[in-house]
């Protein structure tokens, strides 16, 4: 589509990158008005962000070079390269567990501090993806007749044919979970909205996933991807029944 926004000698500005910086902007943004109605200082939202950042990135290639190096030729020293590749989900895992071991010594203000966070990924993922969508990065569907399916001939990863723009499938469902999320989460207990976000982010990638073209697992129908979102389903189904146990005695 449009992977690079403009140039100028030998400056290029790239979508993919730009869309990463509005999404990182904005969600700190959020993060931080959440935050400050907890009470709760900056310098702890700064070392959250520093912890997620950073083990986000080695989750991210280390899931890479598990699932993805093999298909593409690639060395382990070339496979931690910045421009090698990422799996989203490794990093989510490994930010996730980082994040909770530094947030659940927060004592009170801890379920108030995750589902202040856990809904701004949802968020930032849909911002990422129209960042995927942009650059034509390769992680589109199968081809498709669809009205909106598209080819993407100047992408990253060129390809002639129309296919289904999956990063867009992500990005919608993704923006309206995180929507739905704010619009009920003065109602909702505490913890509630962090629980839903974690559903809806596994659930996200659950059904998109059955519009891309990645290498089959398990079963004859799921990828490594479909594994992992039902973990995500799980766990939280699992931490709602645990809430409403503890809250019931």
């Amino acid at each position: 589509m449009l992977p690079i926004l403009f140039e100028s000698g030998p400056i290029k500005v790239y979508s993919f990158g730009v869309m990463v910086i509005v999404a990182f902007a904005l969600c700190y943004y959020l993060a931080w008005d959440g935050f400050k109605k907890l009470d709760i200082e900056r310098q702890k939202l700064n070392m959250v962000i520093a912890i997620i950042a950073i083990s986000a990135f080695f989750g991210a290639k280390l899931f890479y070079i598990f699932e993805i190096r093999h298909a593409v030729n690639l060395g382990l020293i070339q496979s931690f390269e910045l421009n090698a590749g990422l799996v989203w989900y490794g990093g989510f895992f490994f930010s996730v567990i980082a994040g909770f071991f530094y947030i659940g010594r927060w004592h009170q203000k801890r379920l108030d501090a995750i589902d202040v966070l856990m809904p701004l990924v949802l968020l930032g993922y849909a911002i990422g993806r129209i960042g995927c969508f942009l650059a034509g990065d390769g992680d589109y569907g199968p081809p498709s007749d669809l009205p909106w399916a598209m080819a993407f001939p100047n992408g990253v990863v060129p390809v002639a044919t129309k296919v289904h723009p999956t990063p867009l499938y992500d990005s919608a469902l993704s923006f309206t979970f995180f929507l739905i999320t704010q619009l009920n989460k003065k109602r909702w207990q505490r913890g509630i909205t962090a629980i839903i976000a974690l559903f809806f982010l596994g659930l996200t990638r659950f059904i998109t996933e059955f519009f891309r073209t990645t290498e089959i697992w398990y079963f004859g129908w799921f990828t490594l991807a479909h594994v992992f979102s039902l973990f995500l389903m799980g766990s939280a189904i699992f931490w709602f029944l645990t809430v409403r146990i503890k809250n019931n005695k």
